[in-house]
């Protein structure tokens, strides 16, 4: 069936010549008759074109409406939903760039719901890898922590695990850079 779909199965021509002999005539003559394959490939690509539309929720039938074909059909459909693809995985990029423990009451709330971003990332098949995924989890957490007990105490506790900048100073923050501007 993919055939159908992307194309490759073509469409054979409706109709085909066929020759006829009259014997007593002696003549042969040629007309049109309804072609024998394309009559199979009509009926398994409606059949084709049944299963896609039987399966589309009411938001996105209207997409199938005045096509002929399943590949119509699918290339309409392919293009509605990577388009909304690639609207979905900024949402939830930006979702994950501003996900932080102050928004929750507990860890396993956080954690929960950081899990459900990367989940969501999964279902559209934009996956990240396992280090971005601590690197966000943890990031989120780090930015709680500077304001719950202050970053100078953070940088205390810390002082030799966190990475200088060039000139020997501690990096900011994004919202300390914010707030500098």
């Amino acid at each position: 069936m993919g055939g159908f779909l992307d194309g490759t199965y073509l469409e054979p021509a409706e109709f085909v010549l066929k020759s006829i002999v009259e014997v007593e005539a002696s003549t042969t003559k040629q007309e049109n008759v309804m072609n024998y394959d394309y009559i199979m490939w009509r009926r398994s690509d409606r059949l084709l074109r049944g299963w896609i539309v039987g399966t589309l929720l009411e938001e996105v039938l209207g997409l199938s409406v005045g096509l002929e074909t399943s590949a119509a059909v699918w290339k309409a459909l392919s293009e509605y939903f990577a388009r909304n693809t690639k609207d979905r995985e900024f949402f939830l990029m930006q979702k994950m760039h501003l996900h932080s423990k102050q928004n929750y009451k507990t860890i396993n709330d956080y954690i929960r719901g950081f899990k459900e971003i990367c989940d969501e990332l999964d279902a559209i098949g934009k996956s990240m890898e396992d280090q971005q995924k601590v690197f966000g989890l943890l990031k989120g957490l780090v930015e709680n922590i500077l304001e719950t007990i202050g970053r100078d105490k953070f940088l205390l506790t810390c002082r030799d695990k966190i990475p200088l900048t060039d000139n020997g100073k501690i990096p900011l923050t994004q919202k300390e850079e914010a707030s500098l501007k």
